[in-house]
């Protein structure tokens, strides 16, 4: 987290990153993504102050759950 905001780093090329910032998951109702998440991209910078919740996601598998708080 920075002054200016929050980035996030993907160093799994193989992998997607979905967030969310209201802290709900990112994973939704039977293993699809949720209609608050989005998609990673690189720059992105999410407001500083945010409940930032990640998760990892390749081809029907979704990684550990993470938070900022």
């Amino acid at each position: 987290e920075s002054g200016s905001g929050i980035t996030l780093d993907n160093p799994n090329s193989s992998t997607d990153l979905y967030y969310t910032t209201d802290g709900s998951d990112p994973m939704g109702a039977d293993g699809k993504v949720s209609g608050k998440a989005k998609k990673h991209a690189k720059g992105t910078v999410i407001p500083a102050g945010s409940k930032v919740t990640v998760r990892a996601f390749t081809t029907n598998n979704w990684g550990p759950i993470a938070s900022n708080q």
